[in-house]
């Protein structure tokens, strides 16, 4: 009997503690039809299941939130799984609402072209208790459309009336309606213009205003870069220095008349971005380079590197107007790094070869004109003493030779011609063999 006891009580306090462990009571509130729901249990190896009473459901959730479209008593069913400590239970609750569903609509449109009779209509719907159930568009009393907008394309001008209806499943109504007074535009021929000016340190800050200004029109920009503006004077920075089409739409809607224009400007670059720089030298046989350094800006500051061809080395200096001893002849590579008072920088790069140095050095006779710059030729002079053949040829920088030619010369003074009209500009070598003498010239092409 004492066994039977225990047994007993052990069954019992496992059930009380299987039904705590498992509780699907629920609470409930109510705004108008939306009612809130929360479970009491919300261990998290619970699954949790709802049945509205309307015919809608949900799964997982323990606070669940439902709108009911009408007034009434409904059944609300709660059931829930603990597959782990292997329970099941539900409960039952009567809810009972008793709500007046309210409903609004609203009614806003876009013109997209003032050119033409395209309106675009959009709805907003409110509704309070219920949902909705379909939207009627009609136009001077006949039905258009059912969507939620309404794109429309009026041909003809006069006053037309245009309404949108909305209608909740609980038989609420909603009404809205706007007179929309369509007159077709014109071409104004007011001989719109603009001008453009741009800001003196913000360069690529451009100042606009449209041309006449008359109180009843509408000015609307574009900048060529994909933005827009609107309004008679108008500012805008531009991201980038470059061309940009520009144009503008005159709306008159006292007169129902439209102009428009489109023109090219150029947007130029800050003061900080747009600096030059370059350099002009002059050599003489002892292989010495004098260069200046020149810009579009007030230099401040100037690295010059000159790199060997024959060598990764590079000689870098930090001077102003440099002047060079090159101890070879051969090919080198000078490199001029300018910054400017606005704080621009800019580099140029040009080869310079070095003929000879001195030491066995060709004797340097002069050319005329020296530098050349409109005529056609430029000349020399060669004292010989015996007639023999005079051989010649012109170089540039680079070494390269752009022409070459011998001739026969007497004993006593010759002249040697050089055409340079086929020459582009820059400093050029001369050298000239006869026997076993040698001579060398340097002039300049403008």
């Amino acid at each position: 009997m004492r066994k039977a006891l225990l047994f007993f009580y052990s069954l019992f306090s496992c059930s009380i503690i299987l039904k705590a462990q498992c509780d699907a009571a629920f609470t409930w509130s109510a705004n108008q039809g939306q009612v809130s729901f929360a479970a009491a249990d919300t261990s998290g190896t619970i699954r949790h299941s709802w049945q509205f009473g309307d015919g809608v459901s949900d799964i997982f959730s323990t606070t669940p939130v439902h709108n009911y479209n009408f007034s009434g008593q409904y059944m609300v069913l709660h059931t829930i799984r603990d597959s782990i400590n292997n329970c099941v239970d539900s409960s039952l609750q009567s809810v009972r609402l008793d709500f007046s569903p309210t409903c609004s609509v609203n009614l806003t449109y876009v013109k997209p072209s003032a050119l033409s009779g395209q309106y675009i209509f959009f709805s907003q719907v409110s509704i309070s208790g219920s949902v909705l159930q379909d939207i009627e568009w009609t136009i001077d009393g006949t039905s258009i459309s059912t969507q939620e907008r309404l794109d429309h394309i009026f041909t003809q001008a006069g006053v037309y009336e245009v309404c949108v209806r909305a209608r909740a499943v609980s038989g609420c109504i909603a009404q809205k309606c706007y007179t929309i007074n369509y007159q077709p535009y014109t071409k104004c021929n007011t001989g719109v213009s603009f001008t453009h000016t741009a800001e003196p340190i913000q360069t690529r800050q451009i100042n606009f205003t449209a041309l006449p200004g008359q109180p009843q029109s509408i000015y609307t920009w574009s900048y060529g870069d994909g933005g827009t503006g609107l309004g008679r004077n108008v500012s805008h920075i531009y991201s980038h220095s470059g061309t940009y089409q520009v144009g503008l739409i005159v709306t008159d809607s006292l007169n129902y008349c439209v102009d428009s224009l489109s023109e090219t400007i150029q947007v130029d670059e800050l003061p900080s971005e747009s600096c030059t720089a370059s350099f002009t030298y002059l050599l003489n046989q002892q292989g010495q380079a004098s260069y200046t350094a020149t810009s579009s800006q007030t230099i401040t500051s100037q690295i010059w590197k000159i790199i060997s061809a024959d060598s990764a080395n590079a000689v870098v200096l930090n001077t102003t107007d440099l002047v060079y001893n090159f101890d070879n002849a051969g090919s080198y590579y000078v490199c001029l790094a300018v910054t400017t008072s606005t704080g621009c920088t800019a580099s140029h790069c040009e080869t310079v070869v070095i003929h000879s140095v001195s030491g066995g050095r060709p004797v340097v006779v002069p050319t005329y004109p020296n530098p050349v710059s409109g005529e056609a030729f430029v000349r020399l002079n060669i004292d010989m003493k015996k007639a023999d053949l005079i051989k010649y040829k012109v170089c540039n920088l680079a070494g390269t030779i752009v022409y070459q030619l011998q001739k026969h010369g007497q004993a006593g003074a010759n002249t040697i011609t050089i055409p340079v009209q086929q020459l582009v500009k820059g400093q050029y070598f001369i050298d000239i063999l006869f026997g076993d003498q040698q001579r060398r010239t340097v002039f300049q092409k403008l």
